[in-house]
């Protein structure tokens, strides 16, 4: 299985008022489409972790050949329902979870010297290594597992880089590996 994405981003350096006002209004928007949604959940929905590459992680350097590694933790020792509340055993004690994640990703990015449209084409191949360790004790569940995660490949990404502004364009793939 696989999914398709594609994605854009604008990042605009030194223009004013006029890119905050533009800012504001797409914060907005963002929230009464997003935020405002019943379906809304406090967990993490997009392929990429947030902060993972720094102020400019949505540019792509000159060209050449990039590796780069992101290093993830993710614990929880209390599992929470929809409402918020915290979920018990059928019998209302404590579950005593405990879940641990450790993910290693490699992203291999190769900008190339072609041009296309004015903008820089370039590819890259992202390759996860998860481990996970599960303890619910309310449920009686203990499990581990080392695997390889859903690879993601991106055979095209189109940067403009403008000295005010850069503009991106990216169509990639995922393969999601099941359970």
């Amino acid at each position: 299985m696989f999914l398709t994405r594609f994605g854009m981003h604008l990042r605009a350096c030194g223009l004013g008022g006029a890119v905050a006002r533009v800012g504001a209004v797409a914060a907005v928007w963002a929230v009464v489409a997003v935020g405002g949604s019943p379906f809304a959940a406090a967990q993490e929905t997009a392929p990429y972790p947030n902060g993972t590459s720094g102020i400019k992680a949505e540019t792509v350097p000159p060209p050449g050949y990039y590796w780069l590694m992101y290093n993830r933790m993710y614990q929880v020792e209390e599992l929470k329902g929809p409402a918020g509340e915290t979920l018990t055993a059928n019998d209302g004690s404590p579950l005593g979870a405990s879940i641990r994640g450790y993910a290693n990703v490699h992203r291999f990015v190769h900008v190339t010297e072609l041009e296309f449209a004015g903008a820089n084409y370039s590819w890259n191949a992202v390759l996860p290594f998860v481990a996970i360790k599960n303890q619910i004790a309310g449920w009686q569940i203990e499990d581990s597992q080392c695997r390889i995660g859903d690879v993601n490949l991106e055979p095209l990404v189109l940067e403009w880089h403008q000295p005010q502004y850069e503009f991106g364009f990216l169509y990639g793939l995922t393969f999601i590996k099941p359970l």
